[in-house]
């Protein structure tokens, strides 16, 4: 749970635990890491800072269908 960084910030830390949501638990750490090194060069901490890290973090850990691939509704 990424609670230390945003200790007095709670609402930032919901926006990353919201984003961990969808991972298997296993991967939350990882998760949480990417984040912390996404949010490193943001040049200032904020809601949208924090959405853009965790979006960032989301495309390395979430794998979707290239659905330019489909063909007859198959992959």
């Amino acid at each position: 749970m990424p609670s230390a960084p945003f200790a007095h910030a709670p609402e930032l830390a919901e926006i990353v635990k919201v984003a961990a949501a969808p991972l298997l638990p296993a991967a939350r750490r990882q998760f949480y890491e990417a984040v912390d090194r996404h949010l490193r060069s943001e040049p200032e901490l904020g809601p949208g800072a924090v959405a853009r890290a965790c979006a960032r973090a989301q495309r390395e850990f979430v794998a979707a269908i290239d659905v330019s691939k489909v063909i007859d509704g198959r992959p």
